[in-house]
């Protein structure tokens, strides 16, 4: 899914980019399970931000607290969660995408229409909590 730099924890500043050192240690973190939610867009603004590994691998950096998809993810469990890949948007793949490429689409999404989100999570290590 995507490496970070230095800490096997989930902390999406420290996804790897361009940049690694002699002395640096990669964490791998892989792909457990996708997750399908429904969400109704409420507002044009989702209050979450986007980024990607520049390799095709488009995820959840932040979640803004009160915002859209923070309310939305507390309405389903906790299912949406920071360092989550977006997939696919209503049946549309984003794997090899951008991460601007991803809110563009989100943005043409209508406000109070209903679409399809899959995302995949890293998987979690009982090692590493």
């Amino acid at each position: 899914m995507y490496c970070t730099l230095n800490t096997h924890k989930l902390d999406v500043d420290k996804v790897l980019g361009r940049e690694i050192g002699l002395n640096d240690f990669l964490f791998a973190h892989v792909k457990s399970q996708p997750k399908e939610i429904r969400i109704q867009k409420g507002c044009e603004a989702f209050g979450m931000t986007l980024t990607d590994t520049g390799c095709g691998v488009v995820f959840i950096k932040r979640l803004q607290p009160g915002g859209m998809m923070a309310f939305a993810s507390q309405s389903c469990g906790g299912m949406i969660e920071i360092g989550d890949q977006i997939e696919k948007i209503n049946n549309v793949s984003f794997i090899g995408r951008r991460h601007y490429e991803v809110a563009a689409y989100l943005k043409s999404i209508p406000v109070g229409a209903t679409f399809l989100l899959r995302l995949v999570s890293p998987e979690k290590s009982p090692i590493c909590e």
